[in-house]
């Protein structure tokens, strides 16, 4: 049955929890440990920074923390956050490049040592409010081969980054590294071999002038597997080690920043049938609308569709259906062009679920959108204690 997909720990708390109020996500704890092994398992060379952004829930972070974490912050309530879990400063790094001038400060106080930039008035900030701190320049990327390509917002050419690096140095900073990033949910294992490549380039550059490179930040991007032909993490691992080796790059320390890998896998999200309607005047005439969509957490399935399963899939047939979500804004459609196998027996009040779903769906939950809530998360597996 494809119910059994659902793993043991969030099946049997979905089964002894049947009054809980949809929509929400079970998160198992127990696997984002096995994630978190296996990434550091495969990535043996490297040191891990959990992304927060992917989801910043407390349990999670402490059961990261448990397991010798650090992590990736992109606001200052993101520190602040892990500052009231005891995480400390300095196992913290600022990766976002647009901060505020008195974020800079705050989070330098709290002990955060590393910070990433592609600019020079973020330079001339991080000067001032963080002096002497160890800074990273970021390189762009084409995000070729990632369902969110990165390319547009942040990093500069090869040029770029050499000269911020250069001009870090005069400004008292520490230019301790290179860092990119090639998309997320990137499915390419390729994709990290050119810009690995042009670190080399710079940092061979930077020599030439007396300053001498600590560490190459590769970013995340880790896909979660979403479709049947992703690979496993050891490709992108062993892809990624020699193009390190070839470039003479593995004597830096290497960071890496996942997110999505670490948490998708352990979430499930359970909702509702609110309205079955046939639209005739619709290309696909079957619509199903559900209590969660785009706004309650599902802002990704424009890229990123995930895998709906009910229970009454094996009992009856299947036809094409446009999911929808409860809000009265047309956009509110989840994976839109996209139509799901469902069966056309459904019907209000039938309880509809969507696998990997622990990254990006609490966290772009929208706070008051129609009034309707944020969407609710529960956790369950050994580490399920931490609050």
């Amino acid at each position: 049955m494809k119910y059994q997909q659902i793993n043991d720990n969030n099946r049997s708390f979905i089964e002894k929890n049947p009054e809980l109020t949809t929509p929400f996500v079970v998160i198992d704890t127990d696997e984002v440990v096995c994630n978190w092994q296996r990434l550091k398992q495969a990535f043996s060379y490297a040191q891990c920074f959990y992304s927060l952004k992917a989801n910043p829930a407390n349990e999670i972070l402490l059961t990261l923390k448990a397991q010798g974490s650090y992590f990736d912050v992109a606001s200052i309530y993101e520190i602040e956050q892990c500052i009231a879990l005891g995480i400390p400063g300095k196992y913290l790094h600022y990766g976002n490049t647009i901060k505020k001038y008195s974020d800079i400060q705050t989070a330098f106080k709290y002990g955060v040592q590393s910070f990433i930039f592609d600019s020079q008035m973020e330079l001339d900030k991080l000067a001032k409010a963080a002096p002497n701190a160890k800074v990273y320049a970021r390189m762009a990327t084409t995000g070729q081969g990632a369902a969110w390509s990165l390319s547009e917002k942040f990093g500069g050419d090869i040029d770029s980054v050499f000269n911020l690096l250069i001009a870090a140095k005069k400004q008292g900073l520490q230019p301790w590294g290179i860092s990119f990033h090639v998309g997320s949910q990137q499915l390419l294992a390729e994709a990290w071999k050119k810009s690995i490549a042009e670190a080399a380039q710079i940092r061979a550059r930077l020599q030439t002038e007396g300053i001498k490179l600590h560490a190459l930040n590769i970013g995340g991007g880790f896909p979660a597997a979403y479709q049947n032909n992703t690979p496993d993490i050891e490709v992108f691992s062993q892809t990624i080690k020699a193009a390190l080796l070839s470039h003479g790059m593995m004597d830096l320390q290497i960071i890496l920043e996942p997110g999505r890998y670490i948490v998708a896998s352990a979430g499930i999200l359970q909702s509702e049938v609110i309205l079955v309607r046939h639209n005739e005047k619709s290309i696909h005439p079957h619509w199903v609308y559900l209590d969660v969509g785009v706004y309650n957490g599902l802002t990704e399935s424009c890229a990123i569709i995930l895998q709906v399963i009910t229970h009454k899939d094996d009992c009856s047939p299947m036809m094409d259906t446009v999911l929808a979500g409860p809000t009265c804004d047309s956009v509110d459609i989840i994976a839109k062009g996209h139509t799901f196998q469902l069966p056309n027996s459904l019907t209000y009040g039938d309880r509809v679920f969507m696998l990997n779903a622990g990254a990006y769906t609490t966290s772009y939950s929208t706070v008051n959108f129609n009034g309707f809530p944020p969407l609710k998360q529960y956790f369950v597996g050994q580490y399920a204690k931490y609050k």
